[in-house]
């Protein structure tokens, strides 16, 4: 008995790990832009603002130095009402006494990314750690669907925007965060992500709500602000 439990103590820990992390998620970029044209042009504006994001990760290290990851993020981002607002009186002559009423909803975003990392101890022995890390994947969204209530004078006319369904995108992505060893199993950390795709689509939504054919990118990208916790397995 007493070998068996020798054998049990020094067993090697395990290479693989699993991470959970929230936090915001910060537009930026055409996916933020709140205040251009997006109408008739190569590429549209997200109108997007801030709103949360989750993560989750499976890690493979190499001398707990290198590191593979793969992960799943999801992230939900709001359209601004006044981005919209800009874009519908595009397709109105200006007239005395009109408003508009706009009526947003938000971009769900997922992505799957696969990459390596390496883990830098900051002082020799001590707890804390540095872990860049870079990413490529696929990024999955859709264009919101959203209206606006149109009034003039003593008449209101509702006008509607279908979702338009965007194809599965090459996407890029950098981490960078600071890590706490609170055990061998379980570590604490704080950081940043930067990610990019630029979903096409063929269809594009006119001012006055009608579809028409004309090839627009829509650039995403965003800084995620995170923090999690990492369990070794």
């Amino acid at each position: 008995m007493t070998v068996v439990k020798s054998s049990f103590s020094q067993q090697a820990p395990s290479k693989f790990s699993v991470d959970l992390a929230a936090g915001v998620s910060i537009p930026i970029g055409k996916f933020g832009e709140t205040y251009v044209n997006t109408f008739g042009i190569e590429k549209a504006s997200g109108w997007a603002k801030p709103g949360p994001a989750l993560q989750a990760g499976l890690n493979y290290h190499f001398k707990n130095v290198y590191g593979l990851r793969l992960s799943f993020s999801w992230q939900q981002n709001k359209q601004d009402e006044m981005g919209l607002s800009n874009y519908i009186s595009q397709g109105k002559p200006p007239q005395n006494n009109q408003q508009y009423i706009p009526h947003t909803n938000s971009w769900s975003i997922f992505r799957i990314m696969f990459g390596g990392f390496i883990k830098i101890p900051l002082v020799d022995k001590s707890r804390f750690y540095f872990q860049p890390g870079v990413n490529v994947g696929g990024l999955k969204t859709s264009i919101p669907k959203f209206s606006y209530t149109y009034i003039y004078q003593n008449s209101a006319q509702e006008v509607g925007y279908p979702a338009i369904n965007l194809p599965l995108s090459l996407c890029y992505q950098g981490d960078a965060l600071i890590g706490w060893q609170k055990s061998k199993a379980l570590s604490f950390t704080f950081g940043a992500s930067y990610f990019y795709s630029s979903p096409g689509t063929n269809k594009t939504i006119n001012p006055n709500g009608q579809a028409y054919d004309h090839k627009t990118k829509f650039p995403v990208s965003a800084v995620n602000i995170m923090v999690g916790a990492t369990i070794q397995l």
